[in-house]
């Protein structure tokens, strides 16, 4: 999915960490050009798949300003 979301239009930077503590804890780093963008990130069938199969059943999204 990294591979596929930085080719993505309106995709300015995405990046995904694991957690050095707790390998089951992913960290996602995306900043998009405008929230469309990042709705329409959403929106493809490679996220709904994901989505679907439960991968982020216990997510927790914070959206944040980024420092510049």
């Amino acid at each position: 999915m990294t591979k596929i979301a930085k080719t993505e239009p309106g995709i300015i930077y995405y990046s995904l960490a694991r957690s050095s503590a707790d390998p089951s804890v992913f960290f996602f780093f995306e900043h998009y050009a405008s929230k469309e963008d990042f709705v329409r990130h959403t929106q493809r069938e490679e996220s709904q798949i994901i989505f679907r199969e439960g991968w982020f059943r216990d997510c927790v999204a914070r959206f944040e300003k980024a420092i510049v």
